[in-house]
């Protein structure tokens, strides 16, 4: 089994059109190399699901997973448009053969996005 032990973003508050840093712990306890997507999402901390959650495609990430812990880091821009306020962030990593879900964490009220 292939898990999220450990995430963050690399700033709490930015402005809009900044990139931000996601960071990714991951524990491949499966005994093989794994191809994993690193996938990174947010959303209004007021909007109750992800189902229209904002992600950043460009800055997604395929990482090489060798068995044990290691440490993984891909980019978010926030787009121009967003609204201030606060976002829940989510990680997530997908099988980069077939884009099943392997592993997913969010954490609430994480990132502000200012003017």
């Amino acid at each position: 089994m292939t898990t999220i032990t450990n995430y963050w973003i690399s700033r709490t508050a930015a402005s809009r059109g900044t990139t931000i840093a996601i960071g990714y712990t991951i524990d491949n306890g499966t005994g093989r190399t794994e191809r994993v997507m690193l996938g990174a999402s947010i959303k209004p901390a007021s909007v109750l699901t992800w189902g229209r959650s904002i992600s950043d495609p460009f800055h997604d990430v395929v990482a090489t997973v060798p068995p044990g812990v290691t440490t993984h880091v891909r980019y978010f821009t926030l787009a121009d448009g967003l609204h201030p306020g606060k976002y829940d962030v989510a990680w997530g990593l997908r099988n980069a053969a077939n884009g099943a879900p392997v592993a997913l964490v969010s954490a609430p009220l994480s990132l502000r996005v200012t003017r």
